[in-house]
């Protein structure tokens, strides 16, 4: 595995250019426009009165949260958020078909084997790809929030999990993030947030350029950044649409 110090496009050092992300994100927080705060009810106001919707929307937080903390190694917190799962995952089964509700019973059995096991690679792989199964199976056409920004999500934790591997499957981030390049591409001339679209066309060329370079510290890096900025591009959507003559 190399990890070399590498340069942006622009002819950067990684570094200055991690900086320079840095101190956009802290001009994005003093603006009021970093963190704000999702409604509790955001998934029924993204859902937009589609019932399988809002279950998806619903379900899918305790996988991410089980990604999170096995690659952070808080074992309790992924006990904790499987818990949360099992609990939401009836009301999934329903809205699948019997195929689909097979496959899911399928890829929980192994999350929960992984948990059991004490295997956080495999649960955090088993929890996002859980995770991508669901927003796979949201009507784009009635969300509020393009499904491409849940593929974003899905984006961000998948690269955090295979950044933790012991031996990073580089290959596999590469295409990642050429998928996550893509995902944005389609919806980014939907965005009117110049500083928005900046950075994150930024975060998504860095993780592209950390899987060239297989550069990790870059990678964990970007795929931190995708994550954080997940929350911006949501609320910036939903606003978009609360407020359609401000944009």
């Amino acid at each position: 595995m190399r990890n070399h110090p590498g340069t942006c496009p622009e002819g950067r050092d990684f570094p200055e250019a991690m900086n320079s992300m840095r101190q956009l994100k802290y001009l994005l927080l003093s603006l009021g426009l970093f963190f704000v705060g999702l409604s509790p009810a955001f998934a029924e106001e993204q859902a937009t009165g589609v019932p399988a919707n809002q279950v998806i929307l619903k379900a899918t937080g305790p996988y991410e949260d089980i990604a999170h903390y096995a690659v952070a190694k808080k074992d309790d917190k992924v006990v904790k958020y499987l818990a949360d799962a099992d609990a939401g995952a009836g009301e999934v089964v329903k809205i699948l078909s019997p195929a689909e509700a097979r496959e899911f019973e399928s890829l929980r059995q192994k999350l929960h084997s992984a948990v059991t096991g004490n295997n956080r690679t495999e649960a955090a792989d088993s929890a996002v790809t859980i995770f991508r199964m669901l927003v796979d199976r949201l009507d784009a056409g009635s969300l509020v929030v393009p499904r491409e920004v849940e593929l974003l999500d899905f984006a961000g934790y998948k690269l955090a999990v295979l950044a933790a591997s012991s031996k990073p499957d580089w290959k596999a981030i590469a295409k990642l993030a050429d998928e996550s390049d893509a995902w944005w591409k389609a919806i980014a001339p939907r965005l009117a947030d110049k500083h928005l679209r900046a950075t994150v066309t930024s975060a998504i060329a860095g993780t592209k350029q950390a899987a060239e370079q297989e550069n990790l510290a870059m990678l964990q890096f970007g795929s931190q950044m995708i994550l954080d900025l997940v929350d911006m591009l949501e609320v910036a959507f939903k606003n978009a649409k609360a407020n359609p003559a401000a944009h």
